[in-house]
């Protein structure tokens, strides 16, 4: 302001004030929108399904979907065989399976772990409308299951924002980074999620050769609890998850 008082003409005093008041916030508007953008940018960072980790050690985790197409005695010896390998396996399921198949998921979460199977395109869908939907995914399994589901998987494409919003409520959002074929060797990669893919007759047989294929490679399967680091942490492009 000292600047100003230099000038005599009043009128051009004015002018100046308040030209110098345009140039700030215009200085302003522009930082405000350029840490914006940043913000914006590093936010997006954790917000893709989780598909992998970046790890040193040997291991991954493997999951499974139940879409209410597989038979009861196919599950039952796909969780035999887990037990009998040490492989804890992360079942996702939405609420109606849990109600129509109660014994089952007691199984499950003896042998396992049981995750909410969110069975929509929810991709494009407004922020609150996705607030609201998975909320009451959420209570209708805990109304099934007893306990809120800390691991979630969502059907179709993600934008990032049902992941932002998962993450809000303290829940993961994951994927797979392959898918346990017939005849496929080496699909078990260090840090990697595994998915077991369609469960029949054979899918028991099918894990058992691919975990003991990785017991061979020194690999060891874990759950994703001691697996996944802190909800939030960045999760590149590819759906990898940094410490």
């Amino acid at each position: 302001m000292r600047f100003v008082l230099f000038v005599n003409d009043r009128r051009q005093r004015t002018k100046l004030l308040v030209l110098l008041i345009m140039i700030f916030l215009l200085l302003a508007s522009a930082a405000a929108f350029v840490k914006n953008k940043n913000n914006e940018q590093d936010t997006a960072e954790a917000f893709f399904p989780i598909k992998a980790i970046l790890t040193d050690e040997k291991i991954y985790s493997v999951t499974a979907t139940l879409t209410g197409d597989e038979k009861d005695e196919d599950i039952k010896m796909l969780l035999s065989v887990c037990e009998g390998l040490g492989a804890n396996v992360t079942f996702f399921a939405e609420s109606g399976w849990i109600e129509d198949n109660e014994e089952l998921a007691k199984k499950i979460e003896k042998a396992g772990t049981l995750g909410l199977l969110i069975n929509k395109n929810l991709s494009g869908k407004s922020r609150n409308y996705i607030m609201s939907y998975v909320a009451d995914r959420n209570d209708e399994f805990f109304s099934q299951s007893g306990k809120y589901p800390k691991y979630v998987r969502v059907s179709g494409p993600s934008d990032g924002t049902v992941t932002q919003v998962l993450n809000a409520y303290g829940q993961y959002c994951i994927s797979f980074e392959a898918v346990l074929t017939k005849g496929s060797t080496g699909t078990i990669k260090q840090g990697s999620i595994i998915d077991i893919g369609i469960i029949d007759g054979d899918t028991a047989y099918l894990l058992a050769g691919a975990v003991s294929e990785a017991i061979a490679a020194s690999l060891t399967c874990i759950e994703l609890d001691s697996f996944l680091y802190e909800i939030g942490s960045e999760t590149d492009e590819y759906g990898k998850q940094h410490t």
